[in-house]
């Protein structure tokens, strides 16, 4: 039982550190999603995020090589925020095993 122990405790300490390099990539995203707003019969993109309890509206200059840039971190923060779930989820059920009160 003491292996299984060790083994865990390790796990567990492997997950909190991915935990942190995860919310430190996270918070150098950017957050929100791509929405394109109808002005004068054309299109413009823009960037609509949360910041608080307000929407915010950022214009997104420099034409479709940005706008596939800002898709592709955008995706890269879903898919990480969706790895940090499984990591918290991980790390929940080690506590409860290790009967590690944090």
């Amino acid at each position: 039982m003491a292996i299984m122990e060790s083994v865990l405790e390790e796990e567990y300490s492997r997950l909190k550190n991915m935990r942190v390099n995860y919310i430190n990539k996270i918070k150098v995203l950017p957050k929100g999603c791509i929405k394109m707003k109808k002005i004068k019969n054309n299109l413009y993109p823009y960037l609509v995020y949360r910041e608080g309890e307000k929407v915010r509206s950022m214009y997104i200059k420099g034409g479709d090589s940005k706008i596939e840039e800002l898709r592709f971190q955008l995706g890269q923060r879903k898919k990480l925020k969706e790895e940090l779930r499984e990591i918290e989820k991980d790390l929940r059920f080690i506590r409860k095993v290790l009967k590690i009160h944090e």
